[in-house]
């Protein structure tokens, strides 16, 4: 797996900050996903440092995949809280900045981190196509402002004894209507690997995933595990979160190199 390391604290921070004073999901037809304001490069050291991980790892996944009509990348992790929402739309957006349609389908459907932070609660999603089953009937997404980038949310929930089992022919079936329907790139937003078993089998239909740690928080052999349990083979890249930048050897002068401009 390729490493990739770097603090996104300062963008989740902004997503909560933004989530909690937004009035709600607009009331309009045909809804918009509200996509938080992600790290710009006239920010902090840090936040500069994390823009350019983020596009460090998206060159990973065009590297990979880029040359592909079509291809679906996983983002996990092993427990609760490590970031992978966060990194999931960041690198959705970049993805979509270098000119792909790309589509994030939230499939964490026990807690939806994404669905909430993008104010879709309300709207159908991911629910509503695995209950339809058809390859015909399109899939339920909504635009960003950012040109290409579409979300599809988790869709309603009666309650938690309404989840389905994990199932993946269905989740085969809703990433080829993202396919018949023009996405170039799907990011899939998926449970923790260790509290629940649907990342195992969404890491089945998907061509490859990416491993989210949050640094000095997670536990080595619960990190192991879990890699273990899904497949070291389906990762292609690794992403240590929350790091010190700091501690990163080199990166504060490659970094401030850079920042500097022409001399």
């Amino acid at each position: 797996m390729q490493p990739v390391a770097f603090d996104l604290t300062p963008l989740a921070q902004r997503l909560e900050a933004q989530r909690k004073s937004s009035a709600g999901p607009a009331a309009s037809p045909v809804p918009h996903a509200v996509l938080p304001e992600h790290l710009t490069a006239s920010g902090s050291w840090a936040s500069t440092l994390a823009l350019e991980q983020i596009h460090v790892l998206a060159t990973h996944v065009l590297a990979r995949y880029g040359e592909r009509p079509f291809a679906s990348v996983a983002i996990t992790s092993a427990l609760p809280g490590e970031g992978k929402t966060t990194i999931t739309l960041a690198l959705a957006q970049r993805l979509a900045q270098a000119r792909k349609r790309v589509l994030v389908v939230d499939f964490d459907l026990h807690r939806c981190a994404l669905t909430r932070e993008v104010l879709l609660e309300s709207a159908r999603g991911v629910m509503e196509a695995i209950a339809d089953g058809s390859v015909h009937t399109p899939l339920p997404w909504y635009p960003t402002e950012c040109p290409g980038l579409c979300i599809t949310p988790r869709g309603a929930v009666p309650n938690q004894r309404s989840l389905p089992l994990p199932d993946k022919a269905r989740i085969q079936g809703v990433l080829a209507r993202a396919r018949e329907q023009g996405f170039e790139l799907v990011v899939v937003d998926c449970p923790p690997l260790v509290p629940v078993a649907d990342a195992h089998v969404i890491g089945e239909a998907v061509d490859g995933a990416v491993m989210v740690v949050r640094a000095n928080a997670t536990p080595r052999p619960v990190v192991e595990q879990a890699v273990e349990e899904f497949g070291r083979d389906r990762f292609f890249a690794a992403v240590l979160n929350r790091a010190s930048p700091g501690r990163i050897p080199y990166f504060r002068e490659v970094y401030g190199y850079y920042r500097g401009g022409p001399s």
